[in-house]
């Protein structure tokens, strides 16, 4: 592992343990911190080595409070969410420091950017990772996550729960950026079928354009706030009313207001295309219905416009020279009798 992402995991662990326990700060955080840097970062011990380390060490210290060996909180019975916190903020950034370096272009999406934004712990476990990334760099994506141990689902049939809820699990999807700006993304819908949504440039410049949330030194990509709370704001999902109560007050309420007036032109548009499609299919259907057979068409008694008759006026004008005829033959024979 690399020392920098060794020594960010450590730092994030040791000031998990600060928070969490009185009895550690009876001296400063950053003393805390030198110490155990002093003893485990260039020990050679992995990570999982030096997390096993750091709660002895806890472990201890509190024993030297001469405090109850039977009082210890015991450190693998974390509260749910917070254990929950750490571990995706680590495996973030862990992820994020790789694919600056790979120069992957990708999107934190779903719940998790609010609080990565403004910086503030959730009420809620974050078990899956929301994240986009452009298709050019999809295979790369998906290598850096096995570098990791991190795994990764793409298609929602397949199994995405953990039996400890302690995995962390990257939900991904992809996106095309077209030449005119506008995005194509792809993700697969709850039969494993693949969806495909069109975003217009004007709006694809404001939801994927340049927001970044910088956690502990490194900044992460993320889609705009604004938009997570826009696609959350209708949802009955009990999760999503969390982030959404978390973002309604922080949020810029101008870029909302955009993005909704953006997406209200471009369902409309899209509306009203598509009853123009639905209309001339009607009318043509209509005219196949109501067309009859030629047979059956009644013809017009007039001259037209090269001065010939119809047919039906030919053929009345037939008949009436018929009958003349046969009444000039009955006069002819009359008078020779």
């Amino acid at each position: 592992m690399n020392d920098d992402v060794l020594k960010k995991k450590v730092e994030l662990l040791v000031e998990t343990f600060y928070n969490n326990y009185d009895f550690l700060r009876v001296e400063s955080l950053d003393d805390f911190k030198n110490s155990i840097f002093d003893k485990y970062l260039n020990s050679g011990l992995s990570f999982e080595e030096i997390q096993e380390k750091l709660e002895e060490e806890v472990i201890n210290r509190r024993k030297n409070e001469d405090t109850n060996i039977n009082d210890i909180p015991n450190i693998n019975e974390e509260d749910e969410i917070s254990n929950n916190h750490r571990n995706v903020y680590e495996k973030l950034e862990e992820l994020g420091y790789l694919l600056r370096l790979a120069n992957v272009n990708y999107y934190i999406e779903g719940g998790l950017v609010g609080y990565l934004k403004y910086n503030e712990e959730s009420n809620r476990k974050h078990n899956n990772i929301n994240i986009t990334v452009n298709e050019d760099d999809y295979d790369n994506f998906k290598s850096i996550c096995d570098t990791l141990g991190i795994k990764v689902v793409d298609n929602p049939t397949e199994e995405i729960s953990n039996s400890d809820n302690q995995d962390i699990i990257i939900k991904l999807s992809s996106f095309k950026k077209l030449e005119d700006g506008s995005i194509i993304s792809k993700r697969y819908d709850n039969d494993g079928n693949i969806k495909q949504d069109t975003i217009s440039s004007k709006l694809a410049s404001i939801v994927y354009g340049n927001e970044t949330a910088e956690y502990r030194g490194y900044n992460l990509n993320i889609i705009l706030p604004e938009y997570i709370y826009y696609l959350k704001s209708n949802s009955l999902d009990e999760k999503d009313k969390i982030d959404i109560e978390f973002l309604k007050d922080k949020i810029d309420k101008s870029k909302l207001k955009l993005i909704e007036e953006i997406s209200k032109i471009e369902n409309n548009s899209n509306d009203l295309n598509s009853m123009i499609v639905d209309d001339e299919f009607a009318k043509d259907n209509e005219e196949v219905v109501n067309e009859k057979p030629k047979v059956f068409e009644k013809k017009d008694n007039k001259i037209n416009e090269d001065g010939f008759a119809n047919t039906a006026t030919i053929s009345g004008m037939n008949i009436f020279a018929i009958i003349l005829t046969i009444i000039c033959i009955i006069i002819m024979y009359l008078a020779i009798k």
